[in-house]
């Protein structure tokens, strides 16, 4: 982490911060404070902040914290098995059978009708609803999962390099599933705004905007020598973002707000950039 956190330095665009060294009193309360602004100039929220800290114990953190307010409120490293155990959880719900994820993911990227998606969703949805005759608290319990499946799978998939393709495909089968969940919950619309993911899906990015780029990118022709065929990882990511830019770049007039974000979100282009390796086989 650069020193120039600790002494005032100020960049309204920052999102994100790696934590690499020991912080304790006033000075970890101004370094991890500077991600504790919005920009409306630049899109940015306060939801679309996040710290990787690799020496602060969670305690320590709080205890620099708590001279300053009345109340300090930390949760405890994300484990990335708690995915694991979702997913699980998920699968012996009932309320999906995985061949429906499979079909589902690869008519959904290979562009086919909405309908026809729609109508996998729809068996899904309807077991939720009414076949399985579950209690508002099974629904709402199962519902949350899904939910917390999808945000952190988002967030987590955009920061680290690894590949699980079943997560990958029940990522993007519950993000159309979740709508269709109904639940008769007083406590609903809390639990929603508690569990709302910062991810591709709050841009409103349409499917056939992502599979049209994604072809794009396929056809350029730096992608296989320099990119595909490239062994050397440090070359490949370099090569994947030029050529990405470079794509983005040339469709800009037809969608302009698409590339205002990819150029000035930091938060949008991590996770752009990892979905969009992902699905070209990076």
């Amino acid at each position: 982490m650069a020193n120039k956190y600790l002494t005032g330095f100020d960049q309204p665009k920052l999102c994100a911060m790696y934590v690499d060294k020991k912080l304790n009193g006033v000075l970890c309360v101004q370094a991890l404070s500077r991600l504790n602004r919005a920009a409306p100039k630049w899109g940015k929220k306060t939801e679309d902040l996040f710290i990787l800290d690799f020496v602060n114990p969670v305690e320590e953190i709080k205890a620099s914290f708590d001279p300053f307010y009345t109340a300090t409120s930390l949760s405890g490293a994300t484990d990335i098995n708690v995915l694991h155990e979702l997913k699980d959880a998920l699968d012996d719900t009932g309320v999906y059978e995985w061949f429906e994820v499979e079909e589902f993911v690869a008519r959904y990227f290979n562009n086919e009708d909405a309908q026809l998606l729609s109508a996998i969703i729809d068996v899904a949805a309807d077991r939720f609803n009414h076949e399985l005759e579950l209690s508002n608290e099974e629904k709402a319990d199962i519902k949350i999962k899904a939910k917390q499946f999808v945000k952190i799978y988002g967030q987590m998939a955009a920061i680290m390099p690894y590949d699980m393709l079943t997560w990958e495909k029940l990522f993007w089968f519950l993000k159309f599933l979740i709508p269709k969940l109904k639940v008769q919950d007083p406590d609903a619309d809390l639990l929603d705004e508690l569990l709302e993911s910062v991810d591709l899906s709050s841009y409103d990015l349409q499917r056939v905007k992502f599979v049209n780029i994604l072809d794009s990118v396929k056809k350029h022709p730096d992608f296989e020598s320099k990119y595909q065929n490239n062994t050397d990882p440090i070359n490949r990511e370099l090569a994947f973002e030029k050529i990405m830019r470079e794509v983005m770049l040339a469709r800009r007039k037809d969608e302009l707000e698409l590339y205002k974000l990819f150029a000035n979100d930091p938060a949008f282009k991590a996770s752009w950039m990892q979905s969009a390796q992902r699905m070209v086989g990076g």
